[in-house]
């Protein structure tokens, strides 16, 4: 099993890979235990300010420049990160955040089908009516979601943003023992693995 977690905002205070690693943006004691519980890859692709490739204790790190600002519009594609999730092809790309629906949309185009799509909620909100198709659509082309709390599912699928044959499950990455979480992960991974979605 090949996992891939992807953070399309990049900070533009950190302009190497050991700023990254001395950061809290990279939970990297997670990655390490989940490393440690599978039999194959874990890489993080990081948008970034700068371009490098590095391997800290079994885990890639993938740091990916484009021609965008840090913060993306909804309709910026950041093709070369898309680009390298396509070359390393793992079996499982988790985006943290859902405030880019588009993107999980263009990433999907990218990647083809038989990888499988997670999106982490990390705070975000239901959008105004009038462009809650954009999420709808954005959305369709995930297989599961993360959620840190099941009360916050709600909104998302009461407005059909989150429908029933798409996998939801409660797990707190930044919880303080990443061994627990990484078996929760690992759980979750597996059941998306080895159900029919989509």
């Amino acid at each position: 099993m090949h996992i891939a977690y992807l953070n399309l905002i990049p900070d533009t205070n950190l302009d190497d890979p050991e700023a990254y690693f001395n950061s809290s943006h990279l939970p990297h004691k997670l990655y390490e235990e989940l490393s440690n519980g599978l039999p194959e890859a874990i890489s993080v692709v990081q948008r970034a300010t700068f371009d490098a490739t590095t391997m800290l204790e079994e885990v890639s790190y993938y740091f990916v420049s484009d021609e965008f600002p840090p913060s993306l519009r909804w309709w910026q594609e950041p093709v070369p990160t898309f680009e390298l999730l396509s070359e390393i092809q793992p079996d499982i790309i988790q985006v943290s955040g859902l405030n880019l629906p588009l993107q999980f949309r263009w990433l999907r185009r990218m990647v083809g089908d038989k990888i499988k799509i997670v999106g982490e909620h990390t705070g975000e909100s239901i959008w105004a009516s009038r462009n809650l198709w954009i999420q709808q659509f954005g959305f369709r082309v995930v297989n599961g979601f993360i959620f840190k709390n099941m009360k916050d599912v709600q909104s998302w699928t009461k407005a059909s943003v989150i429908l029933e044959k798409q996998i939801i499950s409660e797990i707190s990455l930044s919880a303080k023992n990443p061994e627990a979480t990484a078996k929760s992960l690992i759980k979750f991974y597996n059941e998306l693995l080895t159900t029919k979605v989509l």
